[in-house]
């Protein structure tokens, strides 16, 4: 069968599943560990800052510091925003007080009681530096010895130069693809492989939205990782693909076929430059193999 065939068969099954309503229960997508990371207890927007400059680990000096690890030189830090409360009152003899004024609980003017209830109090964020664990050097960090599973499609990555890494589990992704340069997967699970790396190639057509999670791109990658699979003869995954889909559909205010149609063209060019690249790379394989058996 030609890889097209191929393909084509893979989206027309899903789709039938998608429409009878035929989906396999969610199961539990495996993780790696979790691991005591300073940022794991950080807010959300936090989180993200961090994410979109391509690290899932990032600290301050003196952690780093307390973790046997220093900053390279030339390096620059990213921002994170640390909530602080601001406070002012304005007492009776005009005098206007602040957060550390306030504390004594009387002006310091003339004296007054200050009235709790009349305090304005509101937050304002500051910028607090931090570098990335891919800035550092040092004493040798526990989750650098995750091990990646070798997955199909491996050598796509490496084609494209991509770096798969592993990182631990942050209870918020389980992988994540930094443009053009790293996959990181927090899970062994090879659909999140795949769907990573139809993100990869995705952007290398040119195709990507460049708005993270944006719906577009989200729905063409998990459709993608669930025909890759598919075409391998696995559907487990299935109900959590389709919950997936399910969710960034609504976004779009669609249903998941209608989605996924309107996205087909885009689904099939990421199908066919992964699978053609993966066919480049296992002949140059063959050949060399040949050469040394000569």
């Amino acid at each position: 069968m030609k890889n097209n065939d191929k393909i084509q068969s893979a989206i027309a099954g899903l789709l039938d599943m998608f429409k009878s309503g035929e989906i396999p229960e969610k199961i539990a997508i495996a993780t790696n560990p979790k691991f005591d990371v300073p940022s794991s207890k950080w807010s959300l927007n936090n989180r993200l800052i961090q994410l979109v400059h391509g690290t899932f680990d990032s600290r301050g000096i003196r952690q780093w510091r307390e973790a046997e690890r220093k900053v390279k030189k030339g390096t620059k830090a990213i921002y994170i925003l640390a909530p602080r409360k601001y406070g002012n009152y304005k007492c009776q003899c005009g005098a206007v007080l602040f957060t550390k004024d306030l504390e004594a609980g009387t002006c310091k003017l003339c004296s007054r009681e200050i009235h709790q209830d009349e305090i304005s109090r509101s937050i304002y964020f500051n910028g607090i530096p931090v570098f990335r664990a891919e800035d550092t050097e040092g004493k040798e960090l526990p989750y650098e010895n995750i091990q990646i599973p070798n997955h199909s499609f491996m050598s796509v990555a490496k084609a494209w130069e991509i770096e798969v890494k592993s990182s631990p589990f942050m209870g918020n992704v389980y992988g994540y693809y930094q443009r053009s340069e790293k996959i990181v997967l927090a899970s062994p699970d090879e659909e999140v492989f795949y769907h990573e790396l139809a993100h990869a190639a995705h952007h290398r057509l040119g195709l990507l939205k460049e708005k993270r999670q944006d719906p577009s791109n989200e729905i063409v990658a998990e459709f993608s990782a669930a025909a890759l699979s598919a075409m391998q003869g696995k559907k487990s995954n299935l109900g959590n693909n389709y919950e997936y889909l399910e969710h960034y559909s609504e976004m779009k205010k669609l249903s998941v076929e209608k989605a996924v149609f309107h996205l087909l063209a885009d689904i099939e060019k990421v199908l066919e430059l992964i699978i053609e690249t993966e066919e480049k790379e296992s002949k140059k394989i063959e050949v060399v193999i040949c050469n040394n058996q000569v």
